[in-house]
């Protein structure tokens, strides 16, 4: 039962893009949902009714009047943009996805979701993953940090007593960098691994290991994709 506890920590698939996003990302998109969702919105689609009908009036083989709707409007864009982050923070295992086998029955326990089943039919609305036969309903999305929390590694089993791989040390120390703005994503991920090796050891002292295996190659293969994709998303905000 004990990937219960992890499943109950996490955000239902449907949702989960909104809740991982920033508070500036959630700001803006309700903003633009309301822009786009509301009198305003409504307005433009009575104005594109009353157009498209004097329009078909007088010649029915004119091309129609762009529809506004919310496919091509900026809260879909901004949500699209979320989703996919959501999916590489998935592939980079930040974030883990939780739900039960189809179909479901009462004594079923949630199982992490397979990898390969993210590069398929994914449907936010009904949060659930499907591939071929496989489908795998009623999905949540949990933190990496929140399973480490419980005592458990990702794939839901008991983590063994002992002191944290240092690829989590790693990937902490650069966490805690990121929020003190001590990154700058105008400078390679390079410029950053003295910092990061120096936070490493702050944040452990009684590890025994100190230096050993925090060499830059380590690094580089544990933050490369993180930090290129953090430098994107800091891109995308000026």
């Amino acid at each position: 039962m004990d990937t219960y506890k992890i499943w109950r920590k996490g955000f239902s698939l449907e949702y989960a893009w909104y809740n991982y996003a920033s508070k500036d990302q959630k700001n803006e998109y309700d903003r633009l949902l309301k822009q786009y969702g509301g009198p305003e919105y409504l307005k433009k689609l009575l104005e594109y009714a009353s157009n498209y009908i004097a329009q078909s009036a007088n010649d029915m083989h004119e091309k129609p009047l762009k529809f506004p709707d919310l496919e091509h409007s900026q809260v879909t864009d901004l949500e699209k943009h979320l989703k996919n982050r959501t999916l590489n923070w998935v592939n980079q295992k930040r974030l883990i996805g939780y739900g039960f086998e189809k179909p479901r029955k009462s004594t079923d326990i949630p199982v992490r979701v397979p990898d390969d089943l993210w590069r398929n039919s994914i449907n936010w609305r009904k949060s659930t993953l499907t591939s071929g036969s496989l489908s795998v309903e009623n999905v949540r999305i949990v933190h990496y940090k929140h399973i480490e929390q419980l005592g458990f590694q990702s794939n839901g089993t008991k983590r063994k007593p002992g002191r944290p791989s240092q690829k989590v040390q790693i990937v902490n120390a650069y966490e805690t960098l990121l929020q003190l703005g001590k990154i700058v994503f105008s400078k390679p991920l390079s410029a950053h691994y003295q910092a990061i090796r120096k936070q490493v050891l702050l944040a452990n002292p009684d590890d025994a290991r100190g230096l050993k295996g925090l060499g830059d190659e380590t690094i580089r293969r544990t933050l490369n994709m993180r930090f290129n994709q953090d430098k994107k998303t800091a891109s995308s905000k000026l």
